[in-house]
């Protein structure tokens, strides 16, 4: 398994944090993995770290969301070429602060908010088959086709996705040691949004593309609705979405986070994980 999440409710913001302002924060991430699970668990720790302890976490949450991308990216980047890790990871963060809710992503996992009954995604699709912009601007920039690193004696076939434009880590596609100075169209800039949370919102859905695979947006959230209605809480809720993936015919890493929102608090959240190989 090389996905991994991070759930940090208000209540539980750790008490060395530097400010009392952390304690406005709820924190949630997952971290899609690929080649291996140390990028994953690096940015499952480290992220967080960056975002609540920078200095503008609470005055400008979108700035310090943007910022601890590049400090993980930049941080796990020494670590692997000093080890020689070539792993990476795809990445959903959400965080709430107050009543805006800020999401940041690289890669293709997505978050989904419910409100009213209606699916909002709130991530960009990093997958240049999926996304026609990201197509032109890895084009844009010069970026090669992965099949251009098959002859490096270091290349990983399983590294990346053959369409993956975004993702923390990967140093193979990074460093000019690998790439020779030409750029591969590889980055770890995220995609930022920010939205006020009203009283429609009901909950939202963040997951690695092992859900949204087979599963669209507005089916998902029609999934959800489905459980509450029904009596389900959280962790309920979360392995009906991933058994429902699996019976669908997905071939990866299923992890889902469902978080319940009551107007501007968030009441119960919880989390399901499973695997299955291709």
């Amino acid at each position: 398994m090389e996905d991994t999440h991070k759930m940090i409710p208000v209540h539980k913001i750790p008490k060395d944090c530097s400010s009392e302002q952390h304690a406005k924060f709820s924190f949630f991430g997952v971290f899609d993995g690929h080649a291996g699970v140390k990028a994953a668990e690096y940015a499952e720790e480290n992220l967080f770290l960056n975002f609540v302890n920078h200095s503008k976490a609470y005055a400008n949450p979108e700035v310090a969301l943007r910022d601890s991308f590049e400090l993980t990216e930049s941080g796990f980047r020494e670590i692997a070429l000093e080890k020689g890790f070539m792993d990476g990871t795809t990445a959903v963060v959400a965080v709430l602060v107050d009543d805006r809710l800020v999401v940041g992503n690289v890669g293709d996992s997505e978050l989904v908010l419910c409100r009213g009954r209606t699916a909002m995604v709130l991530t960009k699709m990093h997958n240049t088959k999926k996304n026609k912009e990201e197509a032109e601007r890895v084009k844009a920039a010069g970026g090669r086709i992965w099949k251009d690193y098959l002859g490096h004696p270091k290349f990983n076939p399983a590294a990346v996705s053959l369409a993956v434009s975004r993702a923390i880590g990967d140093v193979f596609f990074k460093d000019d040691q690998f790439t020779d100075g030409l750029p591969s169209g590889l980055t770890a800039e995220p995609d930022i949004s920010v939205v006020d949370i009203t009283r429609e919102d009901r909950f939202f859905i963040m997951s690695c593309d092992g859900l949204w695979d087979v599963m669209s947006s507005q089916q998902a959230v029609e999934v959800v609705l489905g459980a509450l209605e029904r009596g389900s809480d959280a962790d309920a809720v979360s392995k009906e979405l991933v058994d429902m993936a699996m019976h669908m015919g997905s071939k990866d890493n299923i992890t889902v986070i469902v978080a319940l929102l009551s107007p501007l608090d968030i009441m119960a959240l919880d989390q399901q994980k499973q695997q299955i190989f291709s």
